[in-house]
């Protein structure tokens, strides 16, 4: 992998699209496992889990999507300067600890999208972030209360899921929707349908079609000939009495 030691001692690795194949740990150095606050290998072929050598309070970036790594989200208790977590398209089946994610205060970016978390419970975040991703995970459902805390969310993908439509996630989905509408924020997905009527969305009312200027003109010039004509067959009918 391609390495970069900093001066102050952290290390940048990255190798994305390489076809690499095999345990991630296989390509790791342990000597400086410990030290890696950037680790980006998607697009490749990696296999197993992601090592716990990895989980450290100095990551910061960490992306392995598009892979073939299983088993567990692992916890990521001790990753509390973690910014971004992008694992989707993987074969992840479960989180090995789901309240872990609330405490890491600085996560603000969390793609897992395409993974088989199939009866798992969306877990809570902590309050920063501002994309989140979760589409066609399977997922049967979320920490409700918890999306419209994220004040900075800009987008947020819930599409694939089977999140139950109770009235609790509603209001918290609408919240994190209010939010959403302003400064080019995006909603992806669909609202629970009682969702809907706790807001009283007003169902969307086909638009009126206006007729162009140009048309307006030319339907008054030929109301104006048609009255002229009629005044015209008037003076004659009189002309002939």
């Amino acid at each position: 992998l391609a390495v970069e030691i900093r001066p102050d001692g952290s290390v940048r690795l990255q190798h994305d699209g390489k076809k690499l194949s095999g345990p991630l740990d296989a390509v790791i150095d342990a000597s400086t496992a410990q030290s890696i606050t950037f680790l980006s290998a998607h697009s490749n072929a990696l296999t197993g889990a992601i090592p716990r050598s990895v989980m450290t309070n100095k990551l910061q970036h960490l992306c392995l999507s598009d892979n073939e790594l299983g088993g567990s989200i692992p916890d990521m208790t001790v990753c509390v300067n973690l910014r971004t977590l992008y694992l989707a398209g993987n074969k992840f089946t479960r989180f090995a600890n789901p309240s872990c994610f609330k405490k890491l205060a600085q996560l603000t970016s969390v793609k897992l999208s395409s993974n088989r978390l199939s009866g798992e419970k969306l877990p809570a975040f902590g309050g920063a972030l501002s994309l989140l991703k979760v589409d066609n995970c399977d997922l049967a459902g979320l920490e409700a209360e918890e999306i419209g805390a994220n004040q900075g969310l800009r987008v947020l993908d819930l599409r694939g899921n089977n999140f139950t439509c109770c009235e609790q996630a509603a209001r918290s989905i609408l919240k994190a929707c209010t939010l959403l509408t302003n400064e080019s924020k995006r909603l992806l997905g669909e609202l629970p349908e009682n969702g809907l009527q706790l807001l009283q969305i007003p169902p969307k009312q086909q638009p009126q079609h206006k007729p162009k200027p140009q048309l307006l003109l030319q339907l008054l010039l030929l109301l104006q000939l048609q009255l002229q004509l009629q005044l015209q067959l008037q003076l004659q009918l009189q002309l002939q009495l």
